[in-house]
């Protein structure tokens, strides 16, 4: 049976690919035309700067018929009413030693057939069928519309690169649908293959600059996941949404099909993110670019995938877990009053930017909230009315009403603290006698958490409250 693959883009078709196990010919042409000059010389520099040339320097169709013609394959190139044909043999214009080297030559000559007008077709004889189905998982536009691969646009539907599920590409770079290199050998740690817009080295076999790689899978998860979103929450939340399969993924609709294409593993996109993200063995995501392009649903998805392990179910992630401990401990707080999982800062960074995120000091904020007010007696009022007159003085929109004291039980007696532009008191300060210590202690307080600096404060406050 003969390998067949014809590339249409736009409903045009721009080239072909055709094994002929029988001949044992490799076919490849597309349309333009190959002039004698470009060819033989050093190529056209305008494939330095097109996005849609795989080469840049121009030597690598001549080193590739090289590399051929050594392993004993017979190359044909047929262009503009032309036939060139490749082969190495001795040259007696170059001697070493007394012994012709051998040189790689070439004739031309005269070509009409209506079937090559407006193309260029490259024939490659010699290949046997094994030769060539090693090299079919090489190049995906050779693999068939039938492998977990997904297109990822930005929103302005740019197009970013590719993610690919299928077990024998995993963990694989691709440039340009050709094969390129592995991103990691740790197993253990598999991630889904990938197929970017990178500059390669010389020789096209490795990737010169791994930030750039970094940023650009980065870019292609954060605009997969983007574009599925629907879908990965029906994964996670067990919905009973019908979804259909496009080229770029996953979109929700009214039709009552064959429900979610089961088979894709786009599902474990998220997981493989946060995997990439604990992972030290695998540090191929920028997490700033996914911070910065991920939608906002895409920070609750990872969420809910951490806390979708049992071990962590319901807690926040915490980074920076010792202040967290003595936030608990300072303020007499019992010990589950926010409990975490400890997660790496690059985690984090992202799991913070979830709507289910709640910092301690907003949810020590809520509680207090919740909590109880206390009435302070008539002389308190008085003296909480001429402190907020002298705090006035500096910051105008300031009145005893941003003042409440709260029954907060065993909290620290010395608590003090801002939330939603409410300065919160413990209540064990107001069964204190009232005197002039105890006023310029709520005084000093209110100005540092409202950061207003006044010189001499005992003074001012003296005289103010005579």
């Amino acid at each position: 049976m003969n390998y067949d693959f014809i590339k249409i883009d736009d409903n045009k078709q721009y080239g072909e690919i055709r094994y002929d196990k029988t001949l044992k010919n490799l076919s490849i042409s597309n349309i333009g035309e190959l002039f004698l000059s470009d060819f033989l010389l050093g190529g056209s520099i305008d494939e330095q700067n097109n996005i849609e040339i795989i080469g840049a320097f121009g030597e690598g169709m001549k080193l590739a018929i090289l590399a051929l013609c050594r392993l004993e394959k017979d190359v044909i190139i047929i262009s503009s009413k032309k036939i060139y044909s490749f082969r190495i043999k001795e040259d007696i214009n170059f001697i070493k030693k007394s012994i012709p080297q051998k040189c790689l030559h070439y004739k031309i000559g005269e070509y009409y057939d209506n079937d090559c007008i407006d193309k260029v077709k490259v024939i490659i004889q010699n290949i046997n069928e094994n030769e060539w189905a090693n090299e079919i998982d090489h190049f995906l536009w050779l693999l068939g519309n039938d492998i977990e691969i997904y297109t990822s646009v930005d929103k302005n539907n740019k197009y970013l690169g590719q993610i690919i599920y299928e077990d024998y590409l995993k963990s694989k770079i691709f440039v340009k649908g050709i094969f390129v290199q592995e991103i990691s050998e740790d197993k253990k740690h598999e991630v889904p293959g990938f197929n970017t817009v990178l500059k390669l080295d010389r020789d096209r076999n490795c990737i010169q600059d791994r930030e750039e790689l970094k940023t650009i899978i980065s870019k292609i998860m954060s605009g997969t996941l983007n574009k599925n979103i629907d879908y990965i929450k029906h994964v996670q939340e067990n919905t009973n949404e019908t979804f259909v399969r496009t080229e770029y993924g996953f979109e929700k609709t009214e039709e009552k099909a064959n429900g979610i294409y089961c088979k894709s593993e786009l599902k474990n996109l998220v997981k493989d993110i946060i995997n990439c993200l604990e992972s030290k063995t695998l540090n191929i995501i920028d997490y700033y670019e996914l911070k910065k392009r991920l939608e906002k649903d895409g920070f609750d998805l990872l969420w809910n995938e951490m806390n979708s392990r049992p071990e962590n179910k319901n807690k926040q992630p915490g980074y920076n877990t010792s202040r967290i401990d003595n936030f608990i401990k300072n303020k007499k707080l019992p010990e589950n009053f926010y409990p975490y999982y400890k997660v790496g800062y690059d985690l984090f960074y992202l799991l913070e930017n979830s709507s289910l995120y709640i910092d301690i000091d907003t949810k020590f904020g809520k509680y207090a909230e919740k909590t109880e007010d206390v009435v302070p007696k008539n002389e308190y009022k008085i003296a909480i009315k001429n402190i907020c007159s002298i705090i006035q003085s500096k910051l105008n929109s300031f009145n005893e009403d941003k003042i409440k004291f709260k029954k907060f039980g065993k909290i620290d007696e010395n608590l003090c603290f801002k939330h939603n532009e409410i300065i919160y008191f413990s209540s064990c300060k107001l069964e204190e006698e009232l005197n002039e210590e105890w006023k310029f202690w709520i005084f000093v307080k209110i100005l540092n958490i409202c950061e207003i600096k006044i010189e001499d404060s005992y003074s001012l406050f003296s005289k103010s409250i005579k």
